[in-house]
């Protein structure tokens, strides 16, 4: 009887350790599936535990999961009953802690996503699957695609990301979160939207993305800015990307510090309020050297310096330049570009000592260091005196040119009045004389000795131009007929047919062949 009223005494003694419930760390969600780009809201409940729930590690949760806000709150509880339902006497050592945390989480990607157990001290939590579906409206998907042009890149490469969300939203637009990440250059690339019209229905395709510039070498995890979709002015989902893992190689150490990488072009023009012409300018007047800096891949602030390369000497002076950085981002790259323009006066007559300038850049493909070195034009600058004198030989020029053009518009017009008048008297001759001397007329007009022979006139005429043997004979009849007195009553004979044959043969010559 004695042992068994020391065991009861025993029982009462440990009946509150007993009694008080064990430690535990659950996970809680409302709903076991949900929908890309809306909230999920996760609670995470410890009870009896002394460790603070707010330091509890959500590694493992970023992976398939952005946190978007938490908060904790916590309560002390009896088993069974609230602690304020007790009067303070009674509030004792079988009172414990409840501690909540509560998560608003946005999935990364669609399909089966597991939350994962968590561990705080010596307690674990149980695990949960959540079921992620595709983001629709109305029942119809929006859809959303992303790809990476590198995960493997030197450091301080270029780096593309590449948005395209397809909806059925004709005004559904999207926005890019801003959220710096440490080590890495980020630029938003412009947003697009084009409305595709089908049969029944369209479609909105919109594209965007972000230039990426990682300034660290090593292996890195990147968590990109979320993307919000609007309709009617209000967000309506927020998507978050996986996270992306790249890998960045070490520049070569015999690099400098600041040299791009990435290609980069240099072009550069001379403009002047007093340029005479292309490439001449007035010797002490000044002048602005226009230099352009560009790279796809790069922004302003990293091309390349040049100014120091520019210094005045004995035959130009150099004022301070003024430099302007622009971007134009597009689907391809930032598009960064430098514009600096440098006032200049040229001291000497003669051509302007423009310095050649030299730039450096590592090319990611090939791995190597390339020099670009750019040859600026010279434009010529002259003073008062060879400004007189080319303004000088330039009316000179013009005069001639002009005086030229008239001695041929004058020769041209004595051609046709004298081939005109040449065709007239061979077609109106009644005697050998008078045919004769429309061919001699004809023969004038070409530049040719006025007193030619009949075989002087022929051989030239054939030199000249393509000809027959029937011009030889009409020729030949010709001069029987002119040299043989006897025979003028033949020319009354064929005088017809001599004079038509010869005034159409002057009307249209044919060049020769051999003569061009």
């Amino acid at each position: 009887m004695v042992s068994q009223l020391k065991i009861l005494f025993f029982i009462l003694l440990l009946y509150p350790v007993l009694a008080t419930a064990k430690p535990s760390l659950k996970i809680e969600l409302k709903h076991t599936t949900g929908e890309y780009g809306r909230p999920i809201y996760l609670k995470i409940i410890a009870e009896g535990l002394k460790a603070d729930l707010s330091l509890l590690p959500l590694d493992a949760l970023s992976a398939q999961f952005a946190i978007d806000s938490r908060d904790l709150e916590s309560e002390i509880i009896q088993q069974n009953k609230e602690v304020h339902e007790q009067p303070d006497s009674k509030k004792g050592s079988d009172a414990i802690t409840r501690q909540i945390l509560r998560l608003k989480i946005y999935p990364r990607q669609t399909g089966k996503l597991l939350i994962p157990a968590f561990t705080l001290g010596k307690i674990s939590s149980n695990e949960a699957i959540l079921t992620i579906m595709d983001a629709s409206n109305k029942g119809t998907k929006i859809l959303l695609d992303s790809s990476l042009s590198s995960t493997k890149v030197w450091q301080r490469e270029q780096i593309l990301v590449s948005l395209t969300l397809s909806t059925a939203e004709e005004f559904a637009t999207i926005k890019l979160g801003d959220l710096p990440v440490d080590g890495i250059e980020i630029t938003a690339l412009p947003i697009k939207r084009v409305w595709t019209e089908n049969e029944n229905s369209g479609r909105s395709t919109i594209t965007a993305g972000w230039s990426l510039l990682p300034l660290q070498p090593g292996i890195s995890e990147i968590e990109l800015p979320p993307i919000e979709y609007h309709l009617n002015g209000v967000v309506r989902r927020v998507f978050y990307l996986p996270k992306i893992k790249l890998k960045v190689r070490p520049l070569p150490s015999y690099l400098p510090p600041t040299v791009p990488v990435g290609k980069v072009d240099i072009s550069s023009s001379i403009t002047s309020e007093g340029l005479v012409s292309e490439g001449l300018l007035y010797t002490d007047d000044l002048a602005y050297w226009n230099i352009s800096i560009e790279s796809k891949s790069l922004t302003p602030y990293w091309l390349p310096p040049i100014l120091r390369q520019i210094q005045s000497g004995d035959g130009i002076h150099f004022f301070p330049a003024t430099s302007v950085r622009s971007m134009q981002p597009d689907r391809i790259g930032v598009n960064g570009r430098v514009l600096h323009t440098i006032p200049f006066k040229p001291l000497k007559n003669g051509f302007a000592d423009l310095p050649n300038l030299k730039i450096q850049y590592f090319d990611p493909a090939t791995g190597r260091l390339e020099t670009l070195v750019h040859q600026a034009e010279k434009p010529f600058s002259a003073g008062i005196i060879s400004r007189f004198l080319a303004v000088l030989l330039l009316t000179a020029f013009i005069l001639a040119l002009v005086w030229a053009l008239y001695r041929h518009l004058l020769s041209r017009f004595r051609y046709r009045k004298l081939h005109q008048q040449a065709i007239l008297n061979i077609r109106q001759a009644n005697t050998t004389q008078e045919v004769v001397a429309g061919l001699r007329l004809a023969g004038e007009a070409e530049g040719w000795p006025v007193n030619l022979s009949l075989t002087d006139w022929l051989a030239r005429w054939k030199k000249k131009y393509q000809s027959d043997a029937e011009l030889d004979q009409t020729i030949k009849s010709l001069a029987l007929i002119h040299y043989d007195r006897d025979n003028e009553m033949n020319l009354q004979k064929n005088r017809q047919t001599i004079t038509a044959e010869l005034a159409e043969l002057v009307a249209s010559p044919r060049r020769a062949v051999n003569n061009g």
